[in-house]
């Protein structure tokens, strides 16, 4: 597939506006699963700019100082392929050009926040250059604890890197660019071949792609071929939380409006989406629950049972589908009512900031950025991962239509935030979502408050 009309993706990929990678996986909180590793590390999606200098000359002498990067995974460039070798090539030219020499701290994730809280408060952040989640951000901004980009980046300088998402109208982070927002729908070629179903991806292209179109398929979907009273297939699978993400932005939503600090499980568009969810699970009874509980995150992977015709998915969730060779294809989230574009959300997103309290920050941030001037042997970013992932053009087409169209929610920053209490309230007690959000209103807005407002300096 290397070769695949490789001019065609790179003239749709050109097209495209260029994100910061972020993961679809769910935040910390009360209701949401361990963050796994690796989910959205950009460390092999290098610029195509040339790095300069075969030998490098030193401009300036840090005095053998150590920069250290922390994330929660092994940042530590490996030989594995070519831009792994570059990588290191470049680390080993750039502790000659400055005299430093570079750390990688891999905290695990589940004290990872602590330890960059900690740290920072003491006026001693245990990195330089650190990887936080945005709703750690967040939370972090408000007091002080993340300088601003401004501060001492002039990010056009680098036109190999690009700004993070911005947190309270403000820029923060920083990241390598990377062109893929790959939150979307993934189904079952074979059961949908095998029952004669509409493959999505031509509702897609005849802009028909809509919930209406979702819910048909869906339905023919869920069948009880034997007659023995239990479907054979389903139509969909997933965790409550992660659908009812999905549904809400894809219908134009958001769960929290961060920028506002307001509380938004009572808009409009919040309530239609979790009746929707509502009626997959107990009006239509197209969704699968093969764990028994449809409060339980591991429901992300049922569609690995291979009895699912679709589900939402990221990327990163794929590897276990293509290990039991299920042939997936991919298309966005059908359009909400009050969408206006396909969308999904990205609730784990992450990129680097620099803490408050680090020497320096400007000479770090252009040290950093010179390591990662590397040049690409990719015809579009990210298609090594791409092809590794998706066996058709028209998936990775449709992937890379997606970019610059992820929605951020970061309602994790918020402890307490009712939002996995809402769905259940709707999904498992059947309770309408009007009067569920009504329920948890105060709870919602006082716990933003509690951030946002006592926080602040």
């Amino acid at each position: 597939m290397k070769k695949m009309k490789v001019l065609t993706l790179m003239v749709l990929y050109l097209a495209l506006a260029v994100v910061i990678a972020a993961c679809g996986t769910e935040t910390t909180g009360s209701n949401q699963p361990p963050e796994p590793e690796n989910t959205s590390k950009p460390a092999n999606n290098p610029s195509t700019e040339e790095t300069g200098e075969d030998e490098p000359v030193q401009t300036q002498d840090l005095g053998g100082r150590t920069i250290k990067i922390a994330a929660w995974w092994d940042e530590t460039p490996q030989p594995v392929d070519d831009t792994g070798k570059a990588l290191i090539e470049n680390q080993k030219a750039i502790e000659q050009k400055y005299n430093v020499k570079f750390e990688y701290v891999n905290v695990p994730f589940g004290d990872y926040f602590q330890q960059f809280t900690t740290t920072t408060m003491a006026g001693q952040p245990f990195a330089d250059i650190v990887r936080l989640q945005y709703d750690w951000q967040l939370t972090s901004i408000p007091k002080g604890q993340i300088m601003k980009l401004s501060d001492y980046m002039d990010i056009a300088e680098y036109p190999h890197l690009e700004k993070g998402y911005p947190i309270l109208g403000e820029d923060y982070s920083f990241g390598v660019k990377w062109g893929i927002s790959d939150g979307g729908i993934v189904y079952n070629r074979e059961i949908f071949k095998r029952l004669g179903l509409t493959d999505p991806q031509d509702l897609v292209d005849q802009g028909k792609w809509n919930w209406e179109e979702f819910s048909k398929l869906a339905k023919q979907a869920t069948q009880d071929s034997n007659n023995d009273g239990k479907p054979d297939t389903w139509g969909w699978s997933g965790w409550n939380m992660e659908t009812a993400q999905f549904l809400i932005v894809s219908n134009g939503g958001t769960v929290a409006d961060d920028d506002a600090g307001k509380e938004m499980l009572t808009d409009s568009k919040t309530i239609e989406a979790l009746d929707f969810l509502n009626k997959m699970y107990n009006v239509d009874k197209v969704v699968k629950v093969a764990k028994g509980d449809v409060d339980n995150w591991e429901e992300r992977v049922t569609f690995g049972d291979g009895d699912v015709a679709m589900t939402y998915s990221w990327t990163w969730i794929n590897g276990d589908y293509k290990k039991k060779n299920i042939d997936y294809g991919f298309v966005p989230f059908p359009m909400g009512p009050q969408g206006t574009d396909y969308s999904a959300p990205v609730s784990g997103g992450h990129a680097w900031v620099i803490p408050t309290g680090v020497k320096d920050p400007d000479v770090v941030a252009k040290i950093y950025a010179e390591l990662r001037n590397i040049p690409s042997k990719e015809d579009y970013i990210g298609q090594d991962l791409l092809e590794q992932y998706y066996s058709t053009e028209k998936d990775i087409e449709m992937i890379l239509s997606m970019s610059g169209k992820e929605k951020f929610m970061n309602y994790g920053a918020y402890p307490d935030y009712p939002f996995g209490k809402m769905v259940s309230d709707v999904v498992k007690n059947q309770v309408p979502a009007a009067t569920a959000a009504e329920k948890v209103k105060q709870e919602a807005q006082a716990a933003i408050d509690k951030v946002l407002k006592a926080n602040s300096k």
